[in-house]
């Protein structure tokens, strides 16, 4: 019975090591999910007091021309950023999702409060030039208390970003510390695991395993092959062979998935560094069908932006996808039903008329993956790929992983487009 004993402790053991190890590849993953979500807050709040303080200065300029020219477009500009835009309190509502502390908060009110001083002065102004008092007007507007008025509005917002940088930053490398000792405790345990496999095939497979069959080899050998042997040894069964066997394979897949994860981590890390360097959207979706491409030899992708309301979807990147349209309505097609549910669409060994097709020839690929890519609380984008190869559901949470930092950028980009001043 020493070798079902054997088998026991090491599959105890090696349940043991096995737990430890995914204690440690979960918290690694949670880690890594925090970093992202962290990251797509740093943007966040980046972008909003950029928006906070491109309203303020917006309404400046805007007062300012009206009062310089006289001209109605001007005070058109000024009125519908500060009525319909409503950067300043926009910007002011999401910078409070962030959970803001309480000097972070003391600093969104003071802007608020001395924007708010700031706009009556630009009304004022704007009113004496309606009344034919232009001068006065101007005199309000290009004084030098204006311009430290205006200098007092905007420095309680670069204090508030300082504070709000720091604070996400040192979350970023407490979860990075984390992250980092998640590692260290899985290299250990896959040492651990390592070294118990050696000792295993070195010192107990020998003793438990080889040498009885050895031994009972040679006895039947001297009694003849024929004959009974008389050593009766303890029975080893083809079972505990195969129990064995079971937890080497169980800790080579463990190893195996902590590879694709660190993998997966690092790509992540890449394509998000080179992302984060786009200009636009369209160069944005540019990058990321490529790299998406190279890495999981996608066969061909789309990307549609969505503006929102009765607007179609608009496409603003492909990658080797050809006579693809240039617009789809809500509900139309596989991308437009998608963007109508805003939940993903998985279809494999799709119709032959959705083919791939290169200046070689063409083919129907083996899955269809639609993904929608969603900035609370609206809809920004759909993305179409095709792929020759069915893509495996861990090669799926790579991309859908990197959905919430493409939502992030999406939104950042809408909102500049919306900050840009109209022409009057």
């Amino acid at each position: 019975m020493r070798i079902q004993t054997g088998t026991r402790l090491i599959t105890l053991t090696y349940l043991v090591l096995a737990l430890g190890l995914g204690l440690s590849l979960v918290a690694f993953s949670q880690a890594r999910s925090d970093k992202l979500e962290l990251l797509a807050l740093q943007l966040q709040a980046k972008d909003q007091v950029a928006l906070l303080k491109g309203g303020i200065e917006q309404l400046s300029r805007s007062a300012r021309s009206s009062v310089i020219t006289g001209e109605d477009g001007f005070e058109q500009a000024y009125l519908r950023e500060l009525e319909v835009n409503r950067s300043v309190d926009k910007a002011a509502r999401r910078l409070r999702g962030l959970s803001l502390s309480l000097q972070e908060e003391q600093l969104l009110r003071q802007v608020q409060s001395r924007a708010a001083a700031l706009i009556a002065l630009q009304r004022r102004a704007m009113a004496l030039a309606r009344a034919g008092q232009a001068d006065q007007g101007r005199e309000l507007l290009f004084s030098v208390g204006y311009d430290q008025q205006l200098r007092q509005v905007l420095e309680p917002g670069d204090r508030l970003m300082q504070r709000l940088q720091g604070r996400l930053d040192d979350k970023v490398e407490a979860v990075v510390d984390r992250a980092q000792l998640a590692w260290r405790q899985s290299v250990v345990l896959i040492g651990l695991a390592m070294l118990f496999a050696l000792v295993l095939l070195l010192v107990v497979v020998p003793r438990s395993v080889v040498q009885p069959l050895l031994l009972l080899e040679r006895r039947m050998l001297q009694q003849g092959v024929t004959e009974q042997p008389s050593l009766r040894l303890p029975a080893c069964s083809a079972q505990e062979i195969h129990d064995l066997a079971h937890a080497l394979g169980a800790y080579e897949r463990a190893a195996q998935q902590l590879a694709f994860d660190q993998w997966a981590k690092t790509q992540q890390v890449r394509i998000g560094q080179l992302l984060q360097q786009a200009g636009s959207s369209e160069e944005l979706a540019r990058i990321w069908l490529s790299e998406l491409a190279a890495l999981l030899e996608i066969g061909a992708a789309s990307f549609y932006a969505w503006v929102g309301g009765e607007q179609p979807l608009r496409l603003i990147g492909s990658y080797a996808a050809l006579d693809r349209p240039v617009r789809l309505h809500i509900g139309e097609g596989l991308v437009g039903q998608c963007a109508r549910d805003r939940t993903p669409l998985v279809l494999t060994d799709p119709p032959p008329d959705y083919r791939i097709r290169s200046g070689l020839g063409d083919a129907v690929p083996a899955m269809l993956l639609v993904l929608p890519i969603i900035g609370e609380p609206r809809l920004l984008a759909v993305v179409e790929l095709a792929s020759f190869t069915p893509l495996e559901p861990r090669q799926r949470s790579l991309i859908t992983d990197m959905l919430p930092l493409l939502a992030a950028l999406l939104a950042r980009f809408s909102q500049l487009d919306a900050l840009q001043p109209a022409m009057p």
